[in-house]
C-alpha cells in the first residue's frame, strides 16, 4: 500500500505541477488576449483612420476630376475664341488687300488725270499758239486792206 500512496503522492505533485503550469499558462493566455484585445483595437482605429482617409481622398478626386472639367470647358471656350481671332484676322488681311487694291487703283486713276491734265496743258497751248497765229494773220490781213 505503501507504493501506491507514494504513486498517488506522485500523481498528486503532477497534477499540482500540471495544474501550476495551466495556471501560468493561462495568465499568459490572458495577458495575450488582452494584448490581442490591444492590437484589434488598434487595428479597428487604423482600418476607420484608412476609411476616412479613402472617403477624404475620393471627394479629393471628385474635386480633381470636377477641375478638370472645368478646365476642358475654358480649353474649349479659347480654341473658339482662337478660331473667332482667326476668322477675324483673315477678314481683316482680305480687308487690307482690298484697301491695297483700292489705293493702287486709286493711284493709277491719279497718274491718269495727271496724263489727262498734261494733255489739255498741251492742248491749251495748241489751241493759245493756233489763235495767236490767227491773229496774226488777220493781222496781216488787215494791213494788207488797208494799203
Amino acid at each position: 500500500m505503501f507504493a501506491a500512496i507514494k504513486q498517488l503522492d506522485g500523481g498528486l505533485k503532477t497534477a499540482t505541477t500540471t495544474n501550476q503550469k495551466l495556471a501560468t499558462g493561462g495568465t499568459q493566455l490572458a495577458s495575450a488576449n488582452r494584448q490581442l484585445a490591444g492590437h484589434l483595437d488598434t487595428l479597428a482605429t487604423s482600418s476607420l483612420k484608412l476609411a476616412q482617409g479613402s472617403q477624404t481622398m475620393r471627394i479629393g478626386l471628385n474635386q480633381y476630376i470636377n477641375g478638370v472639367d472645368q478646365l476642358q470647358a475654358g480649353n474649349q471656350q479659347v480654341v473658339a475664341g482662337l478660331t473667332q481671332l482667326l476668322v477675324k484676322s483673315n477678314q481683316l488681311v482680305a480687308g487690307f488687300n482690298q484697301l491695297n487694291t483700292g489705293a493702287q487703283a486709286l493711284n493709277q486713276g491719279v497718274n491718269r488725270y495727271v496724263t489727262g491734265v498734261q494733255q489739255v496743258n498741251v492742248g491749251t497751248t495748241t489751241v493759245n499758239n493756233g489763235a495767236g497765229q490767227v491773229a496774226t494773220v488777220l493781222s496781216n490781213s488787215v494791213m494788207v486792206r488797208r494799203n
